[in-house]
């Protein structure tokens, strides 16, 4: 090996050989090539019967055009500046094509939820945690929440996720992303304001695509599920280069196969929660279809029944009596005379998802050093078949709106069956003056009800960029970028359902007389249902009435972002090195239109009005919300240099202004980071920098309602979400310091400790925090968000997005590697842990200061948070052969589900567990055929088939931690034309 100039010549025989090829994850010279091309920003040129690799040094004169793109290094996430080698100043991981392909999957989600500085996404099925997220993906660096890690494409902003996280967070769906065309993905640890602007409050993941593909590259896979038809994929990578030109198209389409929840029945059936109340506490409502009826006397009927009638008829007179078929009509009976209903049964751990991803790129260069660059994305998801239950709860527990008379066919033939019913405390039953249905519209034997998810978005990104002088470039684009969202939530019309309840519904009701010329009763009893024993064919309920009264909520949202931005990089030679410098500015608008439709828009269909004089919408579980339409603009002000301190120390400068105007404002963020190369083994780095997030237009005009498990009422309750205008933005400080060895060319140890101090965090008030503060202190002002009926029953709660309590948290990621032959064979094993050491959350308005590390966090705004995760490997190269055997660890917590009962009457019942650890095995095998042209791989994940453990959830895991798929193989193959 010898230098020459600024490049360095190998001798192929001796460096690049197959020891050099494995240790690069390759196996021939050819591919070891492209990977120092892809991985380096490095261009190789044969000379004879070597390879000269370099690239462009500071006093070497500009390249001729058409070499521009070739020779351009490589800008690592976190800056603007090129150059920037390893070991970095800031905390950076960064995953490759061996990573994707071990990790069984070529979706984004799938990688992402292997790192171990991740906690909480939310990438599965879970209609119960996040209602909106079914289809898209996110991620959650160190646990703060799906909205403060900063998602990137090559380096630039993409639009967020037009339908809101529940807790009114916008996060980049990470399903919009071209994982066919990504080369590798960076993740920055340390924070990013100053160099990004809002929202890299917990860091950076930039997915950065292929620059210089050429040929055509298909691949396929097909993975297996048990229980499921599996998931497929296919890929196609076309690439181009011309005169002066290149082009890139990469297409890929995803198919997933819904797993039912009942298909892992050994994980996800309900369990006795309450064992002194036999309460099933999750996944089981205490409300069905065979219900039960609140028997109403004659003189009550005759004078009119109402809501607060049939509430205290409910409560004081414990008066419900059973439907005698409930277990053979699919009910679970508990007590009070209730039949239960479990509604998980209907759900989806995964549903089935359709995904097309079609990304081009292009490059032109142009006379006088100048680059045309272009990007086009176009994503798709659709849902066509999202899976709920079949029909909701009423949201109240006594709904006079499902009041019959005494003449309902279905109430003359039960009492005809059952002369002595009795009620809950053994007295005889009056239904003299008629009954109130307290159940579901349909049975619990019925098909799932059927909604759908739908998502698209398009990308635009232009831009020129160019030389000026010697050492000077500037870089200008502009990205315009669209994502429009659709959901449809079937449910049933509270006036129809009152009308069929009195013999005067369905499409085809032509007069005021209960029952006659197209007029229908809908029959609450389970002598409606052929599965029970009660069963009257007379009596069943006709389908066509039953699809009368649904109607479908439909919430349609469309996010938009623009960006221009004007970046000038240049450098300055020094005594002891090269200092490179940014300088850039930046425009961004922002804006959010929410729609629904009219049924589902409370404006134009308010509905019933509740106690607190709102209206409570047309659905009796859903309420629709309000339609506003939003926008932001931003601009910014930025600066960024890279100072050679002395010969062995770097530092990293970087000051950024951002302002919002209006009531928000404007905010400066600086971050510092040093590497001090102490020697060629050891390096210690540090950075601290402040971050700065904006609140979302979701957070600052949301007005909607979804459904919530509290735990005072012992079921699902509506909570309206609003939004305020008066938010301030949350302000944050990072540190790292971290130590990095390099005991031999083989092997790499790095060690970081990491803290993030977070102030105002903007949060959404946890409903059952506001019941349980409000019962305490019935004159603050939590007692006027919680809608109660006169005798007291929860109808709904009202929460706020506000600013939250100070955060400050701390933890440490390790990694270690190490490569060694073995007779012809290379291993590599390596380990990558990441520990929370603490999660301060202070006190405020609804809670107590607490340390949210390694508990559930049940009752707050938080997720489970872990202290431990990890992962351990060996892998084995050997030829065209490359194998990888991964050991999964996710550390046990406190599981404090039962904290939702905090402040009610069952709050003595209230108890503690540990969430066993969640410890897996994975195995990778690759082989590439000989010409290097196609390669197969094989990918078992959870090799021995661990169920997850339990935990008080409805579905009895925690799915943005573990998942219930079990063993699951995934075949695929790779062909280079």
């Amino acid at each position: 090996m010898s230098e020459t100039g600024v490049g360095i010549v190998f001798d192929p025989e001796l460096s690049i050989d197959h020891e050099h090829a494995r240790l690069n994850g390759h196996y021939t010279l050819e591919q070891t090539l492209k990977k120092l091309l892809k991985d380096s920003g490095l261009i190789a040129i044969q000379e004879g019967e070597y390879f000269r690799i370099t690239r462009v040094a500071e006093d070497t004169p500009a390249p001729s055009t058409g070499q521009r793109q070739q020779l351009e290094e490589i800008v690592v996430t976190g800056s603007y500046i090129k150059g920037r080698r390893p070991p970095y100043a800031s905390n950076i991981q960064i995953l490759n094509d061996t990573d994707f392909s071990s990790a069984g999957s070529p979706t984004a989600a799938d990688l992402i939820a292997t790192m171990t500085a991740v906690s909480g996404t939310e990438n599965q099925s879970n209609q119960f945690d996040n209602n909106n997220a079914a289809g898209t993906a996110n991620v959650n660096l160190r646990g703060l929440g799906v909205s403060r890690t900063l998602v990137l494409l090559n380096g630039r902003r993409t639009v967020t996720s037009a339908l809101p996280h529940n807790d009114g967070q916008a996060f980049v769906d990470l399903n919009t992303l071209p994982m066919g065309a990504i080369s590798r993905i960076e993740v920055l640890k340390d924070g990013a304001a100053a160099t990004y602007g809002s929202d890299a409050v917990a860091g950076v993941i930039n997915f950065v695509t292929e620059q210089n593909f050429e040929g055509v590259q298909l691949s396929a896979s097909a993975k297996h599920i048990d229980d499921s038809d599996g998931d497929w994929t296919l890929g196609l990578l076309w690439g181009h280069q011309g005169d002066n030109w290149h082009w890139m198209t990469s297409i890929d389409y995803q198919r997933r196969n819904e797993l039912k929840v009942t298909d892992r029945s050994s994980v996800t059936h309900p369990r006795v929660d309450l064992p002194s109340i036999n309460t099933t506490l999750f996944g089981q409502s205490r409300v069905g279809n065979p219900g039960a009826f609140i028997p109403i006397d004659a003189a009550t009927a005759a004078g009119g029944v109402t809501n607060d009638e049939a509430a205290i008829a409910l409560n004081n007179g414990n008066s419900l009596v059973a439907d005698p078929g409930c277990a053979s009509g699919g009910g679970v009976p508990i007590n009070q005379n209730r039949c239960g209903h479990q509604f998980v049964n209907f759900d989806n751990l995964i549903e089935d998802e359709r995904h097309l991803n079609i990304f081009n790129s292009l490059t032109v260069d142009l006379p006088g050093d100048r680059q045309l660059y272009g990007e086009l994305l176009y994503a798709r998801t659709r849902l066509p078949q999202w899976k709920t239950t079949a029909s909701f709860a009423p949201s109240r527990d006594a709904d006079v709106s499902l009041y019959m008379a005494p003449t309902h066919p279905g109430l003359v033939d039960f009492l005809a069956n059952n002369p002595g019913a009795l009620q809950a405390d053994g007295n005889p039953a009056d239904f003299s003056g008629g009954a109130i249905f307290q159940g579901r519209l349909r049975d619990a034997n019925s098909s799932a009800a059927e909604g759908t998810r739908d998502h698209d978005t398009y990308r635009l990104l232009t831009g020129l960029k160019g030389l000026v002088g010697t050492n000077g470039e500037y870089d200008v684009s502009l990205i315009y970028a669209r994502n429009t969202a659709k959901a449809t939530t079937p449910d049933a019309l509270r006036e129809r359902w009152q009308l069929a309840m009195q013999g005067l519904g369905g499409p085809s009701c032509q007069t005021n007389t209960p029952g006659a010329n197209g007029c229908l009763y809908y029959n609450p009893f389970s002598s409606a249902l052929p599965s029970s024993s009660e069963y009257n064919a007379a009596l069943a309920n006709d389908p066509d009435l039953l699809n009368w009264i649904t109607e479908e909520l439909e919430q349609k949202n469309t996010s938009e972002l623009g960006v221009i931005e004007g970046l000038y990089t240049n450098s300055i030679n020094l005594k002891q090195g090269v200092l490179r410098y940014a300088l850039g500015s930046q425009y961004r608008y922002e804006s959010l239109d929410i729609g629904f439709n009219d049924i589902s828009n409370i404006a134009l269909s308010p509905g019933e009005i509740d106690a607190d004089g709102s209206p409570s919408g047309e659905f009796v579980f859903v309420r629709g919300g309000t339609e506003d339409k939003v926008s932001q603009e931003v601009f910014a002000l930025f600066a960024e240099a890279m100072v050679p301190a002395s010969h062995n120390v770097d530092l990293q400068l970087a000051l950024r202004f951002e302002d919002y105007g209006s009531n928000i404002g404007h905010s400066i963020n600086p971050k510092l980071a040093a590497i001090w190369n102490l020697n060629p083994m050891v390096s210690v780095r540090a950075s601290t920098g402040t971050t700065f997030r904006a609140p979302s237009l979701n957070q600052t005009s949301l007005n909607v309602s979804a459904q919530e498990s509290i735990g005072a009422a012992l079921s699902f309750k509506p909570v309206d979400r609003i939004g305020s205008e008066d938010l301030d933005p949350e302000k944050g400080t990072n540190y790292n310091l971290g130590l990095i060895l390099t005991p031999t060319e083989n092997s790499q140890i790095t060690l970081d400790y990491w803290r993030i101090d977070l102030t105002d965090p903007i949060i959404q008030e946890n409903p059952n925090a506001v019941i349980a503060k409000a019962d305490a202190d019935p004159s603050s002002r939590f007692a006027d968000q919680v809608i109660r009926d006169n005798t007291g029953n929860i109808q709904r709660i009202i929460t706020h997005y506000i600013n939250g309590p100070k955060l400050k948290l701390d933890g440490i990621d390790l990694e270690a590697k190490v490569g060694f032959p073995v007779a012809d064979a290379w291993i590599t094993t390596g380990l990558d842990i990441a520990y929370l050491h603490r999660y301060r959350v202070a006190s405020d308005e609804l809670n107590e200061s607490f340390d949210a590390a390694g508990r559930a966090n049940n009752g707050t705004f938080l997720q489970a948070l872990p202290q431990w995760q990890g992962k351990a490997y060996i892998e084995w190269q050997q030829g065209n052969h490359n194998a990888v055997l991964r050991y999964n660890h996710i550390g046990s917590y406190t599981d404090d589900g039962l904290n939702i009962l905090r402040g009610s009457i069952h709050e003595d019942l209230i108890s503690f567990r540990r969430v066993d650890a969640f410890e897996t095995f994975d195995f990778y095998y690759h082989y590439d055929f000989p010409k290097g042209k196609t390669s197969l791989s094989a990918t078992l994940l959870n090799v021995t088939d661990e169920d997850p453990p339990e935990v008080y959830d409805d579905i009895r895991f925690d799915s943005a931690l573990h998942n219930a798929f079990g063993r699951t193989l995934t075949l695929a193959v790779t062909h280079n034309f």
